[in-house]
């Protein structure tokens, strides 16, 4: 039941912003640089500095889906995104009850700010289960190595 919970949770969540994502490009909460990110994962460019690779190469892949248009896609990432950073801090069972877990999940998947940048093409859920990753690994005790590969993929730009 415990390992059930998290990704429970998770496809709720994901279910919530499937059904309240913007449907193309959006300047709703806060998402001027959707436009720019659309266009440079479509066009295999290079948006406004830092550039957001580990977003770019993600988009690619959701680019590559035979839905709708390109804008939707890159919010399905955000979705997708948001929902396995849910599945993530979930997996971190701060709280020592199962519905406990569940709480800390939904508060915050359905936090306002969080929600809302998980209904665009924005680069900030992608960030956030990157640093979830980050956590987990760290409390899991996986080796310096493996957290120093997964700490850069999170950031904005890639430490060359």
């Amino acid at each position: 039941m415990r390992r059930f919970v998290p990704l429970a949770g998770a496809a709720l969540l994901l279910g919530v912003y499937l059904l309240t994502m913007a449907p193309t490009l959006s300047w709703s909460h806060h998402g001027a640089d959707g436009g720019d990110l659309v266009t440079a994962v479509a066009r295999g460019s290079i948006p406004h500095p830092p550039g957001f690779p580990t977003y770019l190469l993600l988009g690619e892949l959701f680019n590559r889906l035979p839905l709708r248009d390109p804008a939707w896609r890159l919010n399905l990432l955000s979705a997708v995104a948001a929902g396995l950073t849910i599945a993530a801090v979930r997996r971190l069972r701060f709280p020592s009850s199962t519905l406990g877990v569940l709480c800390a999940g939904l508060c915050l998947g359905l936090a306002p700010l969080f929600w809302s940048q998980a209904l665009i093409a924005e680069v900030y859920t992608v960030a956030a289960l990157f640093s979830a990753l980050v956590v987990l690994l760290v409390l899991a005790g996986a080796p310096s190595w493996a957290v120093g590969l997964t700490f850069p993929l999170g950031t904005a730009r890639w430490l060359l």
